[in-house]
């Protein structure tokens, strides 16, 4: 019985969603948002009124927070100053690893 109604309910909501390419004219007509507003909230306010667009821009806007950039910057790090270069000024190491990550 809940999966008829539940058949039953997502259908009616599909039917109200509208057309996809409406939702771009739609979307068009929107002023845009300023530099300063968060573009999240923007998206989160309109979900109802452009559900297709929104949907995407949760998907592509969104960043997934990670330490990659900081362990590579690290690990170069440690193959410039290692027991043959333990002697290296600090200043020259900074220039090095700005060399090492600016010049691939």
């Amino acid at each position: 019985m809940a999966r008829l109604f539940a058949a039953e309910e997502s259908s009616s909501v599909n039917s109200q969603r509208p057309d996809p390419t409406e939702e771009v004219v739609k979307y068009w007509q929107i002023p845009q948002i300023k530099p300063s507003e968060d573009p999240l909230a923007f998206w989160r306010e309109r979900r109802f009124e452009l559900p297709h667009l929104a949907s995407l821009a949760r998907k592509y806007s969104s960043v997934q927070g990670s330490s990659v950039a900081s362990e590579r910057i690290f690990s170069s790090a440690g193959n410039i100053v290692n027991a043959k270069r333990s002697c290296i000024d600090p200043v020259h190491v900074d220039q090095l690893i700005f060399l090492h990550k600016f010049l691939k």
